[in-house]
């Protein structure tokens, strides 16, 4: 069974999860690069979010792997130029009506940023998207970050970082988890 960020059923996705456990998506890049260190501003700077990475031996450039409230956040940077596979970004930009310029946006990626939350155990599936979506709006600040392949479709970065700012005024990000179109 494949699973999308909102932890539904997808079918023909790179949006993939042995269970219901995982919320994943990409962030497609105009270069293979990015600034892992911003990243951790970013994250504790909009969403007081401190991004402490366990084991100092297993840290990598380009990857940032830490727990949060009983959750694991993976965000990885593909580390070779390599655009999301089979043109699967692609073609999921077509369903973004909203925004002209993203089959094109698509195309012209170059690179990806991996976001991932995972459960341990029981936890409360509204605040594991919740933190998804958090990650991934701090991802959309990087300098390369072109936009958001998600739930089957790719949102223009400054759509998605907006759509989760609701979350300060303590509404959920139901535009970021659902795409209707």
């Amino acid at each position: 069974m494949e699973l999308g960020a909102d932890g539904g059923e997808q079918t023909g996705s790179r949006e993939t999860s042995v269970n219901n456990r995982v919320f994943a998506g990409f962030i497609i890049m105009a270069e293979a690069e990015w600034d892992k260190e911003q990243l951790k501003r970013d994250l504790k700077e909009k969403w007081n979010i401190t991004a402490e990475e366990d084991d100092e031996e297993e840290k990598r450039d380009d990857s940032l792997i830490f727990e949060t409230d009983n959750m694991m956040a993976a965000i990885s940077l593909v580390p070779v130029p390599v655009p999301v596979p089979d043109g699967e970004a692609e073609i999921n930009a077509e369903n973004n009506y909203m925004w002209p310029d993203a089959v094109e946006t698509a195309k012209n990626h170059k690179a990806h940023i991996i976001v991932a939350v995972l459960s341990h155990g029981e936890d409360n599936l509204i605040e594991r998207g919740k933190l998804y979506a958090k990650l991934t709006a701090a991802c959309c600040r990087q300098k390369y970050a072109t936009g958001v392949y998600t739930s089957g479709v790719v949102f223009e970065p400054h759509f998605y970082e907006d759509f989760a700012d609701v979350m300060k005024a303590g509404e959920l990000p139901l535009y970021n988890w659902i795409w209707f179109g």
